[in-house]
């Protein structure tokens, strides 16, 4: 070791240049960190015409050449410059006292603590630093234009487009933040919901949410008066479609308020196909969104869903839309089914109606492979028939067991796990 005394100046430059390298590296970390749209909501905040922020939104890749310039430059001071030190005081062996040295600090105080503090609070971090940013920018613009179009052309001779700064966040990406956000408390759960719903709403189809055919309520043609009032008081319904002889033959659409609004005389004559709308038919398969929108275009609250071959499956109304992004809607008049009810014993009751989706957040493990929507379905399907009451099915490590049903349809059904062993006679 030498006593070679070592100018106060260079020790000064040093931390200075590690404060400079800490300032850089969360810069970076924190603009990177920020979407776009983040990005856009602060400039509206604060509402300034001439922002610094604007830069990261006007060119991106010049700033960030621009930072990335700045802490190279920092870097490799304080590195020469300690170097410099360290031979003055171990002489031979200053250097590698130098780089052992360095790289701990640099990666300590320059580089990992900067960068996780940014990353952690990328907000704050950008506007403390904005208005620096783009000054130094602007002093170094010539070497970073030289940098940027450099870089430009080595992505062009690569097949990439220089000028795509951002990429399309994508719906499955919107879907997954908002699940984690909901997750980590950012969104409370019902917002989260209604997001999620949306997303959902188009990659279902008509056939997904309709009535299906076997629960239409309908008129005949040849209905007379006293049967269309019970049949309007039975269904809860204020729309009720019309066919000729049989479901496949829909003719149009009665509105109950023609009924309300007729006078005791018209209703002694009264016909439905005197009273029927035009009926608008659509397809099983078509997606919910547009099925939605030729709704709202036709001004109708009632659609006619027809197979391939023109068959009627069933219908869809306004409110089968509604639900299906806002969840159930109930007025004072329905009468509420209860889908899933837990027991004491640890099984589930549910009525054959209820989905199959809702079921696999009850039993996560499910795995079964399969077309139908719901548990009266999958028995069905499985079975190759509608099983009568007591007859169970073990699928998935589950044992669905049929508690009640009729010559059509599965109407209840008690799940629990194989191992439970459970009959219909030990279910409470």
């Amino acid at each position: 070791m030498l006593d070679v005394p070592v100018p106060t100046w260079e020790w000064v430059v040093i931390a200075l240049c590690i404060l400079l390298s800490a300032y850089f590296s969360g810069a970076e970390t924190a603009f990177v960190s920020l979407s776009r749209a983040k990005l856009q909501t602060l400039l509206e905040e604060r509402g300034r015409k001439r922002d610094p922020l604007r830069l990261w939104l006007k060119d991106p890749n010049a700033l960030l050449t621009s930072i990335l310039l700045g802490n190279n430059l920092v870097n490799i001071a304080a590195s020469a410059l300690a170097t410099d030190v360290a031979s003055k005081i171990f002489q031979n062996g200053g250097i590698a006292v130098a780089v052992g040295v360095m790289t701990f600090v640099i990666l300590m105080f320059g580089e990992i603590t900067p960068k996780v503090m940014a990353r952690k609070y990328p907000e704050r971090f950008v506007l403390s630093v904005s208005i620096s940013l783009a000054l130094f920018y602007f002093i170094t613009w010539p070497i970073t234009r030289f940098f940027t179009r450099m870089t430009s052309t080595l992505i062009r001779l690569t097949g990439g487009d220089p000028d795509r700064d951002f990429s399309p966040v994508e719906a499955d990406e919107l879907e997954l933040m908002v699940s984690l956000s909901a997750s980590e408390g950012g969104i409370e759960k019902y917002p989260a919901d209604l997001i999620n719903r949306v997303f959902h709403f188009d990659r279902q189809t008509v056939k997904d949410v309709m009535t299906p055919r076997t629960e239409v309520r309908a008129l005949e043609l040849s209905d007379e008066i006293d049967h269309i009032i019970r049949t309007v008081i039975e269904s809860g319904h204020s729309r009720l479609p019309v066919y000729r002889e049989n479901l496949d033959d829909i003719v149009g659409v009665f509105h109950a308020k023609d009924l309300i609004l007729a006078s005791s005389a018209e209703r002694d004559a009264f016909r439905v196909g005197e009273h029927i709308a035009k009926p608008h038919f659509i397809p099983e398969s078509a997606p919910l969104g547009r099925a939605f929108r030729e709704l709202q275009e036709e001004k109708t609250h009632l659609a006619i869903v027809v197979d391939e071959f023109g068959g009627t499956e069933g219908l869809i109304t306004l409110e089968d839309f509604l639900e299906e992004l806002v969840g159930e809607i109930h007025d004072e008049f329905d009468r509420e089914v209860e889908m899933m009810k837990k027991l004491p014993s640890g099984a589930l009751e549910v009525s054959g109606k209820a989905p199959l989706d809702e079921l696999e957040k009850v039993f996560p493990q499910m795995n079964i492979d399969t077309t139908c929507k719901t548990v009266g379905g999958l028995i069905m399907e499985t079975t190759g028939k509608v099983p009568a009451s007591g007859e169970s099915v073990d699928l998935s490590g589950l044992r669905f067991t049929v508690i009640k049903s009729d010559e059509r349809h599965v109407k209840k059904v008690l799940i629990c796990p194989v191992a439970m062993g459970m009959r219909v006679d030990e279910k409470q």
